[in-house]
């Protein structure tokens, strides 16, 4: 992704406070179903620092949906300990 590139997610957002949302249904149904789960903000912004993106910020649009809006982090982080990590077998 290039450095000045922007991505934009579309989601439903659980809020912060717990107060009543579509998305918690949604939520329930995701687990139930197909193993996935919503999340809130600041779910997302860890998910998106851990990929070395910044969460700017998300806007509220109809039915409980939020666009999130994230860029580059303007500082890098190392991958490098990400490289072969994981289950992956070892190329060497």
């Amino acid at each position: 992704m290039p450095a000045h590139a922007d991505l934009l997610v579309l989601e439903r957002l659980l809020p912060a406070d717990g107060s009543p949302s579509l998305a918690t249904a949604w939520d329930l149904h995701m687990m139930c179903n197909v193993g996935g789960r919503e999340r809130r903000a600041d779910h997302y912004a860890a998910l998106l620092a851990a990929a070395g993106l910044d969460l700017l910020g998300h806007a509220p649009l109809p039915l409980d949906a939020a666009l999130l809006h994230a860029r580059a982090s303007a500082t890098p982080r190392d991958r490098a300990g990400q490289q072969g990590g994981g289950d992956a077998p070892n190329a060497g």
